[in-house]
């Protein structure tokens, strides 16, 4: 079913006037679909049209197997509209994320790195040099030098998590370190080795790092108690000293 809705998408629209481009992003752009993946779709629409086309994309969609799912989102942005759907019978991984953009939002958006880990675009046809793909540019080293001088502020205060661990309240201990603990090193993580999406947390980590230290991260989640944060604080306080020392050499000269 995938691909019977990808196929008639682009045969619907494929010369229809009013739609410059469509392409897939997430897992099909990235090449990494399997069959708990959903369906990131993304139209860029003659403006004044976005309503009408979604109601069609609803229609034709409905067409395929009655929908058991439609969700009618708000988008932030005030140039993409979104709804998700379901087809009864598919797999119920197989959600339908449809976003349609009006044309008069240019690229903002569409502008993909070669060779991204994270974000890149499937293709179907592009009309009107919609998206672009560029080489991947320098990260914003003075950017990338505040978020990491942040972090290290946020994992100094780590003894928030510990005061709870003495305290014997799990709850609390568990929130503080995760917090103080494991959300700094995991974004420090990002900025060595994804440095132009190190705003991601933990989407598609254990993909975008290396095996290793997706090792070494997935310890300090392995919590079930009191005792266990107590140990895993001497793990972070090591990883902690690895990152910051690779960090400090990547940034060497770069700020």
């Amino acid at each position: 079913m995938r691909q019977q809705i990808i196929e008639a998408l682009k045969e619907r629209y494929l010369e229809d006037p009013r739609v410059y481009a469509l392409w897939l992003e997430g897992s099909d752009g990235l090449g990494r679909s399997d069959q708990y993946s959903d369906l990131d779709i993304w139209m860029d629409v003659e403006d004044g049209r976005e309503g009408a086309i979604l109601d069609e994309c609803e229609e034709l969609l409905s067409g395929l197997a009655p929908l058991d799912l439609t969700d009618h989102c708000h988008h932030p942005h005030p140039k993409i509209f979104q709804r998700n759907f379901h087809l009864a019978g598919t797999s119920p991984y197989l959600m339908v994320d449809l976003c349609i953009q009006s044309h008069s939002r240019g690229r903002e958006g569409c502008i993909f790195m070669e060779g991204d880990v994270a974000e890149f675009p499937l293709i179907l046809f592009d009309k009107a040099q919609v998206i672009a793909i560029i080489p991947a540019p320098d990260p914003h080293w003075r950017e990338i030098g505040e978020v990491y001088h942040n972090l290290q502020n946020v994992f100094q205060q780590r003894s928030r998590a510990v005061k709870y661990i003495r305290r014997n309240q799990f709850i609390e201990a568990s929130a503080y370190f995760d917090k103080y603990v494991r959300q700094p090193l995991l974004t420090m993580a990002r900025l060595l080795y994804t440095p132009h999406h190190h705003e991601y947390g933990p989407v598609h980590i254990s993909v975008h790092l290396p095996g290793e230290l997706v090792t070494e991260l997935e310890r300090l989640y392995s919590i079930a108690s009191i005792k266990d944060i107590e140990n895993r604080m001497a793990v972070a306080e090591r990883l902690y000293q690895d990152l910051c020392t690779q960090l400090d050499e990547m940034l060497s000269g770069k700020e």
